[in-house]
């Protein structure tokens, strides 16, 4: 079955000789001005850190070579010819993301006060031990607008310094989700020649901010910049 790793411009340089998930090299199907990197597995290994790991590596090894949009680790199709169909269909909008890529890595940033808080989970699955229902309602309305705020003030806290890192990349974005109260998260499209930069300016903000739980995650392949359509999220193609 195959085993999806990544779209990836044409290029001269040949595919990395790297051992994937299913253990063998990756192959590469050309498609009209693009490249369908994949592996060949009947399913994914019981040891799912290991095939991580390869999978990792393939993707990593791409890089080197090309522009790549990566897809996600665990992609076994079940029809190869649908998969290659669709991604025809939206070859403008590949290209164009390819493009977008290019030369980039993808970098996050957490941003936390460095204390724990009580989530809301928490807090639904503790029983009320004294006062009425309505006392024990009114707290919780306390406390999720006093999340609210810190989550507020956090934001304000790092805004500027989202700002410069969003200067050194080509786009970036705070994620959604996460744990009520915990920490804020970031990611960014970064060109490989400001990584240093952009390491540089969350020390730097680290230290004037006084936040110890501020810091720099990555570099990666850009799994979140790659655009939605790139392969249909149909159960008939992909089987995770």
């Amino acid at each position: 079955m195959p085993y999806l790793y990544a779209i990836g411009e044409t290029s001269a340089r040949a595919l990395p000789q790297v051992g994937g998930v299913g253990g063998a090299p990756p192959e590469a199907l050309p498609l009209g001005g693009i490249v369908l990197v994949l592996g060949r597995a009947t399913r994914l290994p019981e040891d799912r850190l290991a095939a991580l790991c390869r999978h990792e590596a393939v993707v990593e090894a791409l890089m080197a070579t090309r522009a790549v949009l990566p897809f996600r680790f665990g992609t076994l199709v079940a029809d190869l010819e649908a998969v290659t169909v669709a991604i025809g269909s939206n070859l403008p909008a590949i290209l164009g993301n390819l493009r977008r890529v290019a030369g980039c890595v993808e970098l996050g940033l957490v941003a936390g006060e460095g204390r724990c808080r009580a989530t809301r989970r928490d807090r639904d699955d503790a029983v009320p031990t004294a006062g009425s229902g309505r006392d024990y309602l009114a707290r919780l309305c306390r406390e999720d607008a006093a999340l609210s705020r810190g989550a507020r003030d956090l934001a304000a806290r790092v805004a500027a310094l989202d700002a410069r890192l969003r200067q050194l990349s080509r786009c970036g974005r705070r994620l959604a989700g996460g744990r009520s109260g915990g920490p804020l998260r970031f990611t960014y499209l970064v060109p490989a020649g400001a990584v240093s930069r952009f390491r540089r300016e969350v020390g730097a903000a680290r230290r004037d901010l006084r936040m110890p739980m501020l810091f720099a995650s990555g570099p990666w392949p850009p799994y979140s910049f790659v655009e939605d359509g790139v392969l249909p999220p149909s159960q008939d193609l992909v089987v995770r």
